[in-house]
């Protein structure tokens, strides 16, 4: 028995119930274009690991989690996606609004700038065709899924300073990866004013001062590969953040090097904590965030951040954390 079903902007997609009902949504503009150029070989060797696979190209921002929505509707069991942190959140997104109650899995092609969904799942650094063997096991996890201002997140989710590079790093047309990030940082750190937050965690406490950049994180890597929340598990039901009180400019130069490997906690100027849900307050201006580096700014004073356990399943190669006994 066959079915059909359409995509805004695509042609009609059509699935078979005997197969194993995947999908590839290919975004050409993740990567500066490199999701593009990589496309006929992804297409090449999606037909030959995946035979039973269909395929999807992206035509403007947000028309993956339309894509994932309406294929989670119509009983896709796993969507793989050749892009960047972005458009997996757009296709995590997609999933978690269909609201189903078996989701399609997601598994990350990397190609984008920041790539910290791959890490976490392990496939971060391989070619398309070595990512699809990697995957074809079919190793499936959940996750959790952190949810603030009625958006999900599955990586991460940052404010203050973390909030301004994300902005710029989206406005950037040739650099990527971790380089990106260190260029935004240093483009920011000359104009950016700390501002004052009151953060709440579920257990009750408090901290309440200036802040640099407070990143909350359900991986341990955030930024192209900066290890902000090195102990977070994206499986435990926390969130885990990392708060940094203001370092001056030469303090940031200095100790940005450590937040790339971790060794960043145990000084004085940064607090970890862990909590399911967490509340941020800004007493002078307005937030500004990134979800997933997605750079957001609704006008808010505060912004609640909770976790929904378990929420979303993905597929995981060998070398991924999460490639441990289901």
């Amino acid at each position: 028995m066959l079915w059909w079903v359409r995509f805004p902007h695509a042609p009609a997609i059509r699935l078979g119930r005997a197969s194993m009902n995947t999908l590839l949504v290919i975004n050409p503009a993740a990567g500066h274009g490199r999701g593009g150029r990589l496309a006929s070989q992804a297409i090449a060797d999606l037909g030959r690991l995946w035979p039973q696979a269909e395929v999807i190209r992206t035509t403007e921002p947000g028309s993956a989690t339309t894509i994932a929505r309406e294929g989670a509707e119509a009983g896709l069991d796993t969507i793989l996606v050749l892009g960047g942190d972005g458009t997996m959140h757009e296709v995590a997104n997609g999933i978690l609004q269909a609201g189903v109650p078996a989701p399609p899995a997601i598994a990350a092609l990397p190609v984008g700038t920041g790539n910290d969904f791959a890490r976490m799942t392990g496939t971060q650094g391989m070619r398309v065709g070595r990512a699809l063997e990697a995957l074809a096991p079919r190793r499936k996890r959940y996750i959790d899924v952190g949810r603030a201002w009625d958006e999900y997140f599955i990586n991460s989710l940052g404010v203050a300073l973390a909030g301004e590079v994300a902005y710029r790093v989206n406005r950037m047309k040739r650099l990527g990866g971790l380089p990106a990030y260190l260029v935004a940082v240093l483009q920011t750190m000359g104009s950016y004013t700390p501002m004052h937050l009151t953060v709440v965690s579920d257990d009750g406490e408090v901290l309440s001062e200036d802040c640099l950049a407070l990143e909350v994180g359900n991986g341990s890597t955030s930024g192209g590969g900066f290890r902000l929340t090195p102990d977070a598990r994206p499986d435990d039901g926390m969130l885990d953040f990392c708060f940094i009180r203001p370092l001056g400019k030469v303090g940031l130069l200095t100790k940005l090097p450590r937040a790339i490997s971790g060794r960043h906690v145990g000084l004085p100027q940064v607090t970890m904590g862990r909590s399911s849900r967490i509340t941020i307050r800004s007493k002078d201006r307005p937030l500004k965030a990134h979800f997933d580096g997605e750079y957001r700014c609704p006008g808010s004073r505060e912004i609640t951040i909770a976790t929904l356990p378990g929420a979303l399943p993905v597929l995981v190669t060998e070398r991924s954390i999460l490639a441990g006994p289901a």
